[in-house]
């Protein structure tokens, strides 16, 4: 019987390492070098030196830059409902997308004061990536204006998203394009910052607020209606609480907040290790 379990045992880690394995080589994630990840063993010091002395570079270069807020079109899933003609969901998602966009397009564009504000839809954003820096930028009418023009080098995007416990560490700019960020989502944030490749920045960054009840127990903590002008309407469009124009003005403030202080006690970081030039960007 003994025998037996333990011949049992043997096959079972045997099974689980081979799915593990498996799982590492099926997963489509390009992964960076083992030094640039924190160190499986405990030893996390070489790993956080590198992300603390980035951050503090990044901080800097974002003052003198800007962020660039990704909008959504959700373009795929209204397609699909009017795929299956079901116009009337079709059409509230589009409203909905309207309304949140111009909703976070007045807040960050009238509360965040730390860097400039540049606006897209996420559509644009290979655009970007290749050089463009003309004609993808939205107006206060979420219009794309070619006279808007990004005249700043170093820029991150701001995006509506869930932060994740990250897969992946500081990545080598030579290896950014291939490496896929993924993980545990945790919560839904208001922003997270991420550089021009899509990776969410790393602690001690600033590099995302959460969603929290700003107003929780006042007249503001409940459902609303917001209207939008589509095709010369007046269209209603129910939102949750978490997108009143109050909440977000007042998150905008905070990540901007938050930010300042950030870059007052790194202004005078000096970088002046070689090696991490590779992680700089």
């Amino acid at each position: 019987m003994e025998i037996q379990l333990n011949k049992f045992l043997i096959l079972l880690c045997l099974f689980i390492s081979m799915s593990v394995n498996a799982q590492k080589n099926s997963d489509n994630i390009s992964r960076p070098p083992d030094d640039e990840l924190p160190n499986p063993n405990g030893d996390f010091k070489r790993f956080e030196k590198r992300r603390t002395y980035v951050s503090k570079w990044q901080i800097k270069e974002l003052k003198e830059g800007a962020i660039i807020v990704r909008l959504p079109t959700n373009k795929l899933a209204i397609d699909k409902f009017r795929a299956i003609g079901n116009e009337e969901a079709a059409e509230r998602k589009e409203n909905e997308t309207i309304a949140l966009n111009k909703l976070y397009y007045r807040a960050l564009s009238n509360y965040f004061k730390f860097c400039k504000v540049y606006f897209m839809y996420s559509s644009s954003t290979d655009s970007l990536l290749k050089g463009t820096r003309q004609g993808l930028f939205l107006d206060s009418n979420l219009v794309r204006n070619d006279s808007i023009k990004l005249d700043v080098a170093y820029y991150l995007f701001a995006d509506k998203d869930v932060v994740y416990n990250s897969s992946i560490g500081l990545v080598p700019e030579a290896q950014a394009l291939q490496v896929k960020e993924a993980g545990t989502p945790t919560k839904q944030c208001f922003v997270v910052f991420k550089n021009k490749y899509g990776h969410q920045l790393k602690h001690p960054f600033p590099y995302f607020i959460l969603f929290n009840s700003f107003f929780k127990g006042t007249g503001l903590d409940a459902d609303y209606i917001f209207t939008i002008t589509k095709n010369g309407k007046n269209i209603n469009v129910l939102l949750n609480k978490l997108y009143r124009q109050e909440r977000l003005n007042k998150m905008s403030a905070v990540i901007s907040r938050r930010l300042t202080e950030f870059y007052e006690d790194n202004k005078s970081f000096e970088l002046k290790d070689k090696d991490l030039e590779k992680f700089l960007y």
